[in-house]
């Protein structure tokens, strides 16, 4: 099983770049290849430039993304219209946040 988080909306929010709720949808499908992957790529490019490992792609079950690295999945994040009252449940694996532009 996997832990899954969630938010009880207190509000509507049914158009993007208001300040909702956005996420990478069905990111959770392909976490576990996707950060294994860019962990692997991390520890050869501090071996060939003989680097100690200052930085770890994942802490616990933390994994951040980076704006650079990681462009081509924050580039995914959709939004996730809701009305005051929804349960929003989503796998903790899913990059998720609040909306980066609030064009209200």
């Amino acid at each position: 099983w996997r832990p899954i988080q969630m938010f009880a909306a207190l509000t509507n929010n049914h158009k993007a770049n208001t300040g909702g709720f956005e996420c990478v949808k069905g990111f959770h499908h392909t976490f576990d290849e996707y950060f294994s992957r860019k962990t692997k790529e991390m520890q050869l490019q501090q071996q060939r430039y003989n680097q100690s490992m200052k930085d770890t792609v994942c802490v616990g079950d933390f994994c951040r993304l980076l704006p650079n690295e990681d462009k081509e999945i924050l580039h995914q994040y959709k939004h996730v219209e809701y009305s005051a009252g929804d349960l929003v449940l989503f796998d903790w694996r899913t990059p998720h946040a609040n909306a980066r532009r609030n064009d209200s």
